[in-house]
């Protein structure tokens, strides 16, 4: 099972306060450790469970899961230029047909790069759709398209918190 939190961008002073409470009431972990790998992927000290972030200007999110997640969420009516990045990534092709559909993809492509915990510019050039070591779902919520990868399928539970 693969829980999203999600809240109001500014209900938090921090990200790292957010995710204490969730670690702290949702799977009663108290004082946890926060630590971040070379490429600015966040971690807890003992590794599990294994969490993804993602915020838009008005929600925040976060994945939570027994095996690693990426996690990205983006508001369907936001505003981008995307062709430059569409020519600039195999992932892209074919071209997406419009903002939205560019978005939808998107979300699935950071999806992927934050599951592996890597930048883009280290696994941008070589992530593909379709792979099969990937599973991602695909998901909206109140005006946002959201996407998560992990190696197995899971069911995906929402959580407003």
């Amino acid at each position: 099972m693969i829980e999203i939190f999600y809240t109001e961008r500014n209900a938090f002073s921090s990200t790292e306060s957010a995710l204490r409470k969730i670690f702290s009431e949702r799977y009663g972990i108290k004082n946890a450790e926060f630590y971040r790998n070379e490429h600015g992927k966040p971690f807890l000290k003992n590794g599990t469970p294994f969490f993804s972030v993602s915020h838009t200007e008005k929600l925040f999110f976060v994945a939570v899961s027994s095996q690693p997640v990426g996690l990205d969420a983006e508001e369907r009516t936001r505003k981008v230029n995307f062709l430059p990045i569409v020519k600039k990534y195999p992932f892209f092709s074919p071209a997406p047909e419009n903002a939205e559909a560019f978005l939808r993809e998107w979300t699935v492509f950071e999806s992927a790069v934050k599951y592996l915990g890597e930048s883009i510019a280290i696994v941008g050039k070589r992530l593909l759709k379709n792979d099969p070591a990937f599973c991602f779902a695909s998901l909206e919520k109140d005006g946002h398209f959201i996407s998560v990868c992990t190696k197995e399928k899971s069911p995906v539970h929402f959580v407003r918190f």
